[in-house]
């Protein structure tokens, strides 16, 4: 009945209801008793008739209202994964953020207790970035950062983590590869980065320093972290646009 016509159930009372007339109006000599007989039945179909409308309106608007709620809760759940986006992506270069990076790290970490795998840290820091902002702006700068996670993002795998640790400063994720293939990889951005030219600064480039650390089983996160961020200082120290293993 939902899906009727209502006009189908409407022409059907009204013939109901019409025929119900005449046989009440109608005054020929035949037997009274089965006149009202079909008077009864043609005012029980009217009012079948009628019901059924009720049931097609109603149930139409509950269908309404069904589809009213499932739109509603599509439209919440579309706003709460721009909200958890938000949450974890820095918005400037698109990278996981500060606090996703701590937290996957600390996943990982866990995992390896049970299900040991290769893994290596890299912290990355754009060299004399300073400058950058003082002799082109801080605009300039914002577009060097985005250039830099481009370009991360150019050479890293899809079991790989990349993310904006602050400032100028990056980190990267590299698992189940051996020590030597990431190193390869992290070579290849630290390269690519110095010859990348920046059109807002006259067509000059950047160059990064980058600390590595390989994980062995018995790191914790904070030393995972420390002893990369150790060969980065070594990086920056002795000459900078370099990769320093601890």
């Amino acid at each position: 009945m939902i899906y009727l016509k209502q006009s189908y159930m409407k022409v059907s009372s009204a013939v109901c209801l019409l025929y119900a007339v005449m046989l009440f109006l109608n005054t020929s000599p035949y037997d009274y008793t089965l006149r009202i007989e079909h008077i009864i039945i043609a005012l029980i179909f009217a009012g079948t008739s009628l019901a059924g409308f009720g049931v097609i309106v109603r149930g139409r608007e509950l269908i309404q209202s069904l589809e009213n709620s499932v739109k509603s809760e599509q439209d919440l759940r579309i706003q709460n994964i721009i909200m958890d986006r938000l949450s974890k992506i820095d918005p400037l270069t698109d990278l996981y953020n500060h606090k996703t990076f701590h937290e996957y790290l600390g996943w990982l970490i866990e995992h390896q207790q049970s299900t040991p795998f290769p893994m290596q840290l890299a912290v990355m820091d754009i060299d004399n970035f300073k400058k950058v902002n003082d002799q082109y702006g801080h605009w300039v700068g914002d577009i060097v950062l985005k250039q830099v996670a481009g370009m991360v993002l150019k050479h890293i795998g899809s079991d790989d983590f990349a993310a904006r640790y602050g400032g100028e400063e990056f980190v990267i994720i590299l698992t189940a590869k051996k020590l030597e293939e990431s190193s390869e990889i992290i070579g290849r951005i630290l390269t690519g980065i110095a010859g990348m030219p920046v059109t807002e600064m006259d067509g000059k480039s950047v160059t990064v320093s980058i600390g590595m650390h390989d994980y062995r089983g018995e790191d914790s996160k904070s030393s995972t972290f420390q002893q990369a961020d150790d060969a980065l200082y070594e990086a920056k120290k002795t000459g900078k646009n370099k990769i320093i293993i601890f």
